[in-house]
C-alpha cells in the first residue's frame, strides 16, 4: 500500500482504519502460520537428508555416493609408471626366422619378386609349451 492510499483510508475515519489495521493482523497470521509449516517442513527434509545405512535400517544401496577421504599419507615420490622402455625389446637372435613376401600386388596383380621392399617390419612371437593336462576323477558316495 501506497502512502497516498494509506491517507485516503485515514482520512475516511478511525473505523476504516481500525478495519485496515485488523486485515493486516489476519494477513500476518496466517503468513506466521505457514512460516511455521514451512520450517517444518524444512526440518523433515533436512532429516531425510541425514538418514544412511548406518544410522538407520535402510541398506547401502539407498545411499547416495559420497566420495572416501583419502586415508594414505603422500609418500613424496613421483606418481607414474617405472621408468625405462614401455614395450619388450627384440631378443636377438631369435630360434627360428619366417620370411614373408609380397608375390604379386593385390591392386593390379603385377609380380613384385623383383621389387626390393621399402618397409620391413620385424615381430617376435614367443610361443609357450603346452602344459601337460592331468585327469582326475572324484567318486562320493552316500
Amino acid at each position: 500500500m501506497k502512502y497516498e492510499q494509506f491517507l485516503e483510508v485515514y482520512n475516511t475515519g478511525p473505523k476504516a482504519t481500525y478495519e485496515l489495521f485488523l486485515s493486516i493482523l489476519k494477513v500476518n497470521a496466517l503468513l506466521l502460520e505457514r512460516t511455521e509449516q514451512l520450517e517444518k517442513r524444512v526440518q523433515e527434509l533436512e532429516a531425510q537428508l541425514n538418514i544412511n545405512n548406518r544410522n538407520s535400517s535402510k541398506p547401502p544401496s539407498v545411499d547416495e555416493f559420497i566420495k572416501p577421504k583419502i586415508q594414505r599419507k603422500k609418500s613424496g615420490k613421483p606418481s607414474g609408471g617405472q621408468k625405462g622402455p614401455k614395450a619388450l625389446q627384440m631378443s636377438a637372435p631369435p630360434d627360428h626366422r619366417i620370411i614373408h613376401t609380397i608375390k604379386d600386388c593385390f591392386g593390379c596383380s603385377h609380380a613384385l619378386e623383383a621389387v626390393p621392399a621399402d618397409n620391413i617390419e620385424k615381430r617376435q612371437v614367443f610361443d609357450l609349451p603346452a602344459l601337460p593336462t592331468g585327469k582326475t576323477e572324484r567318486k562320493a558316495g552316500w
